[in-house]
């Protein structure tokens, strides 16, 4: 059954048909699932904004402190992706916090992905205070993790093996009380002008509820999470609902809130197009200044880069390339952290140090033995 089939039948059901909420629970699932589907291939330019408000509604209303505005672009074919978030320089400097002495983070940040799903290349401008610098190094490591830490789009389209908040995920899940969830489902309810179904699933560390709109594809429009020990709440709201393609109801605004410290970021759409045809310079990323990048997956390091396509993740220009010795234990790094800026754990330096602690190993075990020598004799 093919993605408007299942949309039509559940438009359907939802408004007249199910009376059972455990059915009712599957067709919200299913049509979730199929709207956000329904498209393979795609690219869009946003705009992307972060900075504090008082409440979600201020947020919503443009009312925000602190405004800074960067631009962005994601395009995805299959497993395909790129994704880019460009903030200026001097936003860079401007806005960041000391998390220690060695680790700093940005509240905006620029940010340059590829990934094939089998690897990704990231790479993220990072301010660094005590030099007033601007630090440029890139990384390359298996799998998604990378691409999943730092992606932000409405419904989080395209980016199917990566479920956050994912509506269908977490009812089947419940459903079938994987993971400790329970779901509870209350019909009908008002919400900014309309009746929409709310859903709402609980955890053994708090809950989070979806306000689904089931007259389009079923898209939350809003959803809040709440710890219970903390008492922390976030808040997701998806905006300016319009159809795409024929098909794909898509959210052209996103709104994340975090109550605690007020802080708000929001993706604005500007413009996307679906099924278009792409080529291989479509998945190829542009670095304003040079870049190096450390490849995990091949051992190899790049130097001083203007460009990167997603034909090096697979591979690697071994001409402008220079083999080197990887440490693969590393764990993967944290959404706190800025992968591959200012790593510690370089090969040369473990190195360095091993050779060092050898040495003084061995200097500290001959006097010892001289001095056994001297009191023998």
């Amino acid at each position: 059954m093919n993605a408007a089939l299942v949309l039509l039948c559940v438009s359907f059901f939802t408004k007249d048909a199910v009376a059972d909420p455990s059915e009712m629970l599957r067709v919200i699932a299913n049509a979730y699932a199929a709207n956000r589907e329904s498209v393979d291939r795609g690219r869009a330019t946003f705009f992307i904004l972060t900075g504090r408000a008082s409440s979600p509604d201020a947020a919503s209303h443009g009312e925000i402190d602190d405004l800074v505005k960067g631009r962005g672009a994601y395009t995805f074919d299959g497993p395909k992706k790129k994704y880019e978030i460009i903030y200026k320089n001097d936003d860079l400097s401007k806005h960041w916090k000391m998390l220690d002495e060695n680790l700093v983070t940005n509240e905006c940040k620029s940010i340059y992905v590829l990934s094939d799903e089998k690897a990704t290349m990231y790479h993220s401008p990072m301010y660094w205070p005590p030099k007033d610098a601007i630090f440029r190094n890139g990384l390359i490591t298996e799998g998604l993790d990378l691409f999943n830490v730092h992606f932000v789009f409405p419904l989080r389209l395209g980016a199917r093996d990566h479920r956050t908040n994912d509506v269908a995920l977490d009812i089947d899940d419940a459903r079938n009380r994987r993971n400790g969830l329970t779901v509870k489902l209350e019909e009908n309810v008002p919400f900014e002008g309309t009746t929409v179904h709310k859903v709402t699933i609980e955890y053994a560390e708090g809950d989070w509820s979806y306000w689904i709109d089931d007259r389009r594809g079923c898209v939350p429009l809003q959803i809040l999470e709440r710890l219970r020990k903390s008492g922390n709440l976030r808040c997701i709201r998806y905006e300016q609902v319009q159809k795409v393609g024929g098909r794909l109801w898509l959210p052209y605004r996103y709104t994340f809130y975090r109550f605690h410290d007020k802080y708000v970021r929001i993706l604005e759409i500007e413009d996307i197009q679906v099924d278009g045809a792409l080529s291989d310079r479509d998945f190829e990323v542009s670095f304003p200044e040079p870049v190096s990048i450390i490849d995990r997956v091949h051992s190899r390091g790049y130097a001083k880069l203007t460009s990167f396509s997603l034909r090096q993740l697979s591979e690697p220009d071994r001409g402008s390339s220079k083999p080197i010795r990887i440490v693969h234990s590393a764990p993967p790094p944290q959404a706190t952290q800025l992968p591959g800026e200012l790593d510690s754990s370089r090969p040369w330096i473990a190195a360095v140090c091993f050779g060092i602690s050898l040495l003084l190993v061995a200097v500290a075990s001959y006097r010892l033995y001289r001095r056994r020598r001297e009191a023998d004799a």
